[in-house]
């Protein structure tokens, strides 16, 4: 979940930002539709989304295996969309603190 949460920020800092809740496959289609990106990485977006979804409702967490390949994934997708803009987009998605101020929403609020 972590490496897919790095790849939200990554498209939010674009001014990619789906509205209420979204699955990660709804989330992948407003990601591809606003961003287009070389057709090996909307694949490896795609197998990621897919990852999510299958280590969300397994009762096994995914294997180390599974981690490191998801991480790779974010990775080399991120390395697409930061080729994909220009040098000043580059330095405003570098200095914007979304990423550090979103909050999931679909969560309650936490009381302590």
């Amino acid at each position: 979940a972590g490496a897919w949460r790095e790849l939200v920020d990554r498209y939010h800092e674009l001014g990619v930002v789906t509205s209420g809740p979204t699955t990660p496959s709804e989330a992948v289609d407003a990601f591809m539709a606003a961003v287009p990106i070389d057709p090996d990485a909307e694949l490896e977006l795609v197998r990621l989304a897919e990852l999510l979804d299958r280590s969300s409702f397994h009762p096994t967490p995914p294997g180390s295996e599974e981690v490191v390949a998801a991480w790779a994934s974010t990775d080399r997708i991120a390395s697409h969309l930061h080729a994909a803009q220009t040098r000043s987009e580059r330095v405003i998605a570098a200095t914007d603190p979304r990423p550090l101020l979103r909050r999931d929403r679909s969560r309650p609020p936490r009381t302590e």
